[in-house]
């Protein structure tokens, strides 16, 4: 986790398969081959994990990845579930093929990135890619009733089409514990301490963060997730260098005891759907600074769970933090609320939702194989 593109993402594959084999039903897992020779399908119990190499461009990668499912599959699926845009086209080629129906889930658009991020990167075959699936999927699901919106208004899909049903935390991992034993298992720093978790990329604005430092008299600053010398050099140039832990990649069985050890959670993205990070430090018990954006507007119950911030100023997010930093009472009442509102976030609400939907969209059947491809 937090390693190249291994995000949120990832997180929500992980906790969808794993319920869904619990809940009886048999799962498939295709997915992008990262090393070569790839690597061994193995993990959750319950599912079938396989690797598929994909090399070549965009496109070419595409069709060897769907040449790879069909090949590495087998007959009698009932419904295919797709993840990303670029899933979506190779789902929606399977789909047709095997006469199944198809499942969508976007986590992030091209349109969402032009409209909140001002960004133009994404290539236009990306956009007319999504409104493809959006026109053709038998259903699409929304983590948040802001993404519902803009799958609704943005991309003119059917309301009565889109699923919403917004991804879970597992409670069994993400609870409550003493922040003391945590840090001396971890050797982070007694005093003030802010912890933010994400892959890199610009979309989650850490160097705000490291900015926000120098308007704050103390506390430190804890990044989880593979940052090259960037932010460290920031920091250095700032005066902040001592004051700043980037921790690099983190073990999934690693993050329950890295939120306990934190006094807050900040979330400062451009963008987010959902906001999974923000949802599992809220399980843990603390509250979560985050941007007035996206899922995150939904997820945080501002001056309840914690604050959301307009914009990108870090004073204000230095403000807010600070806020929390210097207030022991405040900070526990609202980690108190936050864990108690994050109980009605779980992967089995989640899966009772879904799997009625799968079995109405495939005809009932209750035995159904389902079939999740996800490239990156």
């Amino acid at each position: 986790m937090g390693q190249g593109h291994f995000g949120g993402m990832s997180a929500y594959l992980r906790g969808m398969c794993a319920v869904l084999a619990r809940w009886g039903l048999e799962v498939h897992l295709f997915t992008r081959a990262h090393t070569m020779p790839h690597e061994p399908g193995a993990s959750l119990p319950g599912v079938r994990l396989v690797h598929i190499p994909t090399p070549g461009g965009l496109w070419g990668g595409l069709h060897a990845f769907w040449e790879g499912v069909r090949h590495g599959g087998q007959r009698g699926y009932s419904l295919v579930h797709a993840h990303y845009w670029t899933s979506g086209l190779v789902g929606l080629r399977l789909a047709q093929e095997w006469g199944v129906p198809l499942v969508c889930t976007f986590h992030t658009t091209a349109l969402a990135k032009r409209l909140f991020l001002d960004s133009h990167a994404e290539p236009p075959s990306r956009l007319r890619a999504e409104r493809l699936l959006v026109r053709r999927a038998s259903a699409l699901t929304a983590s948040s009733p802001h993404e519902v919106a803009l799958l609704a208004e943005g991309y003119g899909a059917d309301p009565h089409r889109i699923i919403l049903a917004p991804p879970g935390v597992d409670p069994e991992r993400f609870f409550p514990r003493e922040r003391t034993p945590a840090r001396h298992a971890l050797g982070l720093p007694e005093g003030p301490l802010v912890l933010a978790v994400g892959r890199p990329d610009p979309i989650k604005r850490f160097p705000l963060l490291v900015e926000a430092l120098t308007h704050m008299e103390e506390g430190h600053l804890v990044i989880a997730g593979e940052h090259d010398g960037l932010l460290q050099g920031m920091a250095r140039r700032l005066g902040v260098e001592g004051r700043l832990r980037l921790l690099g990649p983190v073990a999934g069985e690693s993050m329950p005891l890295l939120y306990a050890a934190a006094d807050v959670v900040v979330v400062p993205s451009r963008y987010e759907s959902f906001g999974m990070v923000a949802l599992e430090g809220m399980a843990c018990g603390r509250p979560v600074v985050a941007a007035r954006v996206g899922g995150l507007t939904a997820l945080v119950r501002h001056g309840e769970t914690g604050y959301l911030v307009e914009g990108g100023c870090p004073r204000a997010y230095a403000f807010r933090l600070e806020t929390l930093l210097t207030s022991p009472s405040l900070r526990r009442a609202m980690g108190e609320r936050a864990a108690l509102y994050a109980r009605a976030f779980s992967w089995d609400t989640w899966a009772q939702r879904m799997v009625s939907w799968y079995r109405f969209l495939a005809g009932g059947e209750r035995g159904a194989r389902l079939l999740a491809p996800q490239t990156p």
